[in-house]
């Protein structure tokens, strides 16, 4: 039985590739535990393709979707959306209230959005291009999530489900990505 469930959790993940262990099975959990009907969507697909998701991007051409995360509103109906994979995306949007209010508008009610992004403290990751727009501390989160709301720029529509942080290799003290599985509030 165990043999099956693996080989499931890999046709799942054909596509989504990391080299950060815990987020690999984060993302196998998150996915495994949707229903089998769920639409799932690989948003900012940067030109990789998912199997058994919507891979949506406005560049290269290996997506399904034409989707500019810059231009609302997107292509998708009001609550239509079981999960939404975000990975290395968020940071390069102009607009990250916009953002938030299509995710909100497109997530089914307990809809999950699973995001990646590179921390504010590393500086290969989150200054080395000017593709991006937005620079993370893990905190921030708290801005769109019942966890300690102080900005009212955005609406806490969001409840957090997990908060990770991945440390250098061989630097334990560097802090280099940060993991954000959020679920839309009934």
């Amino acid at each position: 039985m165990k043999e099956n469930n693996e080989k499931k959790q890999n046709k799942v993940i054909k596509g989504f590739k990391t080299s950060w262990k815990k987020k690999e099975e984060l993302f196998n959990k998150c996915v495994n535990e949707l229903p089998k009907n769920a639409i799932k969507i690989n948003l900012g697909s940067g030109g990789i393709s998912i199997d058994g998701f919507i891979n949506a991007d406005c560049y290269g051409n290996n997506y399904n979707i034409n989707c500019d995360l810059n231009v609302k509103p997107y292509p998708f109906k009001d609550n239509s959306i079981d999960f939404i994979l975000c990975d290395h995306v968020l940071e390069h949007v102009r607009e990250q209230e916009l953002f938030w209010e299509e995710i909100y508008r497109i997530l089914k009610p307990r809809g999950k959005i699973f995001i990646g992004v590179p921390h504010c403290t590393n500086k290969k990751g989150a200054y080395c291009t000017f593709g991006h727009r937005g620079f993370y501390h893990e905190d921030c989160i708290n801005s769109i999530t019942t966890n300690n709301n102080n900005d009212s720029s955005v609406s806490n529509n969001f409840n957090l489900i997990e908060k990770i942080v991945a440390r250098g290799r061989f630097l334990k003290w560097q802090k280099r990505e940060i993991l954000w599985i959020v679920e839309k509030k009934v």
